[in-house]
């Protein structure tokens, strides 16, 4: 398994204002009740990505529609969905062997994943400015000096986190991948996991940042959960503070 410095994860609660982060939680929930409607699942990339190869990625069924919408029956409706910006939530529904289980709620999304961590590389949704209070506690932390794609993922009760990657592994993960991923709540078992030996590895804590290389999920969760991925570029003093300056 790829490494951050020799660890296989790296937990950043020592180094934050945790009560402060978990004083707002109420309101982060709060946030995710009032824009419910904007949830949509998470567009895994099966290609290489996904543990499961016989699972679908949804980007890859509206491709195939886009590319050849003769094979697909109820063309109007799907053209309706696609057009709509509602694919996703759609053909979970349609397709058996899609990929399910936990929903985006995307505050920033990037116009190009290699450039995920700035700001100017990322389309706002309007709903953003309405979380103004987390990026304030944010801000206070000093963990970035820029950050681009913010992005919730919600668990409803009893789903899991699909095994995936995120991206190949390069060699500059510790330089170039630069987030950290909030859990929230304990009943969200983040783990990653060992392909060569079967081995899950249980990230602890509320704060954390790992190599996406390695095939990493969660369980199936007790109770309705979500956690927050901010990506952007460590400041020299957190990295100091880290350890790494």
């Amino acid at each position: 398994m790829h490494t951050l410095f020799n660890k296989l994860y790296h937990n950043f609660d020592n180094h934050v204002n945790i009560n402060g982060l978990m004083s707002i939680r109420p309101k982060i929930s709060k946030f995710i009740a009032n824009n419910f409607s904007h949830l949509k699942p998470v567009l895994y990339d099966s290609r290489g990505h996904l543990s499961n190869n016989k699972l679908y990625g949804i980007l890859e069924i509206q491709e195939q529609f886009i590319n050849n919408p003769d094979i697909f029956q109820n063309k109007d409706i799907i053209q309706e969905c696609i057009d709509n910006n509602i694919f996703s939530n759609y053909i979970i529904f349609e397709n058996d062997n899609v990929i399910e289980g936990s929903y985006n709620l995307i505050l920033r999304d990037p116009y190009s994943m290699n450039e995920k961590q700035f700001s100017h590389s990322c389309r706002v949704n309007p709903i953003d400015k309405d979380f103004h209070f987390f990026y304030s506690w944010l801000d206070e932390q000093n963990i970035f000096s820029d950050y681009g794609r913010v992005n919730f993922f919600v668990n409803p009760k009893g789903s899991k986190t699909e095994l995936h990657k995120d991206i190949e592994f390069e060699n500059n993960w510790e330089t170039n991948d630069h987030f950290v991923l909030f859990n929230f709540f304990d009943r969200k078992k983040l783990f990653l996991y060992n392909n060569t030996t079967n081995e899950k590895h249980y990230m602890q804590g509320k704060c954390l940042w790992f190599v996406g290389a390695n095939f990493h999920g969660s369980d199936p969760v007790s109770n309705s959960t979500y956690s927050l991925r901010v990506d952007g570029v460590f400041t020299k003093d957190f990295l100091h503070k880290i350890g790494r300056g």
